[in-house]
């Protein structure tokens, strides 16, 4: 096989790498994939390119329309995977189909898709258009002198005209050239500087102020994530919005020899994808528009474990692996490097609040049996987010048990309203009225929620040692409308107990508002009486409210829409919807005053301005019985609840408003208090706002001034 004569446009070094890729082919985690691949490359070598669509572009229907763009979108796929098997192989033959796919792409007239066109119809490049780009761009330097110079001089005017679309939508505005925390910047910044290095060796002219573009903006991006590794969108958008940086800094350096790794995302970012993991690693939290199940992310983890050394990545490279042993692609081959040592993550702490991105995740240990919450604020202007602020999700035991829907793939309905998968009402939320929460334009181009207006939650007040964990998320100007305060309380008791407290202050409107308390799941659940019970093969989720008394749930249907989609067992859902006794329309002969939601009449209002919600969520394994028992608490301005399970005894206060309180056996001056107790000896304490906490009669925690902290006591 000829050396590539421009070997500088080989973004990837393949052609120089060429015996040390095919000795990584046969490592074990490649030995299964490498002939597989190579037999699909085989069978297509047979398959037509494209296959006829009458008529140009515009003429077709939008489906004919959808259906070319497609085909398109995968012969370039299969053009990458031709020209690798040919630059490892030397096999003519491939090299043959992969010229054959570029030179049909290059006479493509439009290379973007055409529902994108539809959306932003002032934009010329999208996602698909970059993907295009970045293929064509590394095909090129794979496919070497294989290429003639008429065909080679071809692909580069191409190159540089669809480089030049997406360089001059960036300069005209367009939103993906400066959203820093949006995976179509950095795709389409990936794609524009993919072609600019490809065109490099030979037009330098044209190639250094792209290049000098996006670095730029490149730069932005890793600065904007460098605090704590951490994105916005959801979990599989951000392993492949940073899969595009990590490929365009490797293409950068191999090209011009400038790095980008010396920035503090790559040494930071492992963590991120980590502890949204589910502890059997079926897959990871599908906040937003993210997807379940399977795990993903092999190229930026195998990236990560590459240029940092990073264990921890190649620890989660290797599970991925694991999970589908056949399915690889050509960049993990790439990137993955063998010597990097793993790193369990055992001695990590297994909680963790990503202050910046407003996400905090709980689990009892790293086992695969852990149980694990997933709790996340931030805001409804963020790119790829559902109107779910102050969601949890819960697993336990192998089972998810408090679910997010996740993804339910796009339709032109998605950009236009709020369907029902994205609504507030099919996530684990505080519903009011049946609205959703406020939204506003997804386009913020900072990680503060505050920044895209009124709709955010903030999570504060993390307070937590081993034995306790609490943390509360602010989703008042969510809920602005309807509400002036709505806070959620999390306190976890580790191993296996969550305590909910939802913290809701009506607005000033003469009117009846309507609460929900929403809890899905991917197993059945029914009213036990005392409990609803969530209930799957390996464990269930007690669900036990404490307040208000008297509450009511029902089960609204979420089967029915899932039935209409592929795969709709990964869709399916069930919902249970609890509501405080007082909510009906008919009020029947009010003792006091006729309006008793907001007329005074009588003296003083029969319900509200305040209402609350306390839940305790108890995941435990499917044979356990209920051995434990709930004793309520509740003052003019507090409620709380004592959980005894055996020796162990646990307490949890939450104060509204007011000073110094007395009790049950706790007396403080704190918004929050718990105090967990086994066998008549404390063991853990915690006070969130507060200068003193006594539990019977013993001084646990006393601070000249206002604070909040945590603290285990021993023995």
């Amino acid at each position: 096989m000829a050396a590539n004569a421009y070997d500088t446009v080989d973004l990837y070094r393949v052609l120089r790498d060429r015996e040390q890729l095919l000795e990584k082919a046969q490592h074990s985690y490649f030995r299964e994939w490498w002939p597989q691949f190579l037999a699909a490359r085989e069978e297509q070598l047979t398959q037509p390119i494209l296959s006829d669509v009458d008529g140009p572009r515009m003429s077709r229907s939008v489906a004919a329309q959808g259906e070319h763009y497609n085909q398109v979108a995968a012969a370039s796929r299969e053009m990458l995977a031709q020209a690798f098997a040919y630059a490892l192989t030397g096999d003519g033959r491939w090299g043959e189909r992969a010229r054959q796919i570029a030179l049909a792409i290059c006479d493509e007239a439009e290379w973007d898709n055409p529902v994108h066109r539809w959306i932003y119809p002032e934009l010329h490049a999208d996602l698909g258009f970059a993907s295009l780009c970045i293929e064509m761009s590394v095909t090129l330097g794979w496919l070497g002198e294989f290429l003639p110079p008429e065909e080679r001089e071809r692909i580069l005017n191409t190159l540089e005209a669809r480089g030049s679309v997406i360089y001059a939508d960036a300069q005209a505005g367009a939103w993906w050239g400066s959203a820093y925390n949006s995976n179509w910047t950095s795709h389409l910044m990936h794609g524009l500087g993919a072609t600019a290095l490809a065109l490099f060796p030979s037009r330098p002219e044209v190639a250094r102020p792209r290049i000098e573009f996006v670095t730029d903006r490149m730069i932005k991006m890793l600065e904007l994530a460098g605090e704590e590794g951490a994105g916005i969108e959801g979990i599989s958008y951000y392993t492949g919005c940073y899969a595009s940086i990590l490929e365009y800094a490797t293409e950068l350096r191999n090209v011009t020899g400038e790095s980008l790794f010396e920035y503090e995302f790559w040494k930071k970012s492992a963590l991120f994808p980590l502890y949204q993991t589910l502890p059997d690693l079926s897959g990871r939290t599908p906040i937003g528009d993210s997807h379940y199940p399977g795990l993903s992310g092999s190229t930026l983890l195998s990236g990560l474990a590459r240029e940092a050394r990073d264990g921890i990545a190649q620890w989660q490279t290797h599970r991925v692996y694991e999970s589908a042993p056949g399915q690889r692609s050509v960049f993990d081959l790439i990137f993955y490097d063998p010597t990097v040592p793993e790193t369990p993550p055992d001695t990590l702490p297994p909680c963790r609040l990503f202050r910046s991105v407003q996400l905090a995740t709980f689990r009892s240990g790293w086992d695969r049996d852990a149980v694990y919450m997933h709790f996340h604020g931030g805001s409804n202007s963020w790119s790829h987010c559902h109107l779910d602020l102050n969601a949890f999700t819960i697993a336990a035991y192998g089972e998810r048990l408090a679910i997010d829907h996740g993804s339910w793939g796009y339709s032109p309905h998605y950009f236009k309203v709020v369907e029902p998968q994205i609504s507030t009402a099919w996530h684990n939320c505080i519903v009011v009225d049946g609205a959703d929460q406020r939204q506003a334009p997804r386009y913020r181009m900072s990680y503060d929620p505050r920044e895209g207006g009124d709709c955010y939650s903030l999570l504060e007040q993390y307070v937590h040692c081993d034995g306790i964990h609490m943390i509360r998320g602010d989703a008042t100007t969510a809920y602005g409308d309807m509400l002036d305060r709505c806070w959620r309380e999390i306190v976890f008791l580790p191993p296996d107990r969550f305590v909910v407290y939802d913290n809701l202050l009506t607005n000033g409107a003469r009117v009846q508002r309507h609460l929900q308390w929403m809890l899905h799941s991917a197993v059945p659940m029914h009213d036990a009486g005392t409990h609803v019970e969530v209930r799957g093969e390996k464990a269930k989720l007690i669900v036990q409210p404490v307040h208000p008394a008297g509450w009511t749930v029902r089960f609204p249907d979420r089967l029915a829409r899932a039935a209409a989609y592929q795969q709709s067992e990964i869709r399916e859902a069930y919902a249970m919807s609890l509501y405080p006794e007082w909510v009906h329309i008919w009020n029947e002969s009010p003792s006091k005053p006729p309006y008793p939601q907001w007329d005074a009449r009588g003296g003083k209002r029969v319900y509200g301005p305040d209402y609350q919600f306390l839940v305790v969520l108890s995941p435990v394994r499917a044979e356990q019985p209920i051995g434990w028992q709930l004793t309520p608490l509740k003052g003019d301005t507090i409620e709380g609840v004592v959980i005894t399970d055996g020796q162990r005894v646990d307490t949890v206060v939450f104060q509204r408003s007011g000073g110094p309180y007395a009790l049950g056996d706790v007396q403080s001056d704190a918004e929050k208090v718990v105090v967990r107790e086994v066998g008549g000896q404390v063991r853990s304490v915690a006070m969130s706002n507060g200068t003193r906490v006594v539990y019977k009669g013993r001084v646990l925690l006393s601070t000249p001034d206002v604070t909040s902290l945590a603290q285990d006591l021993g023995d």
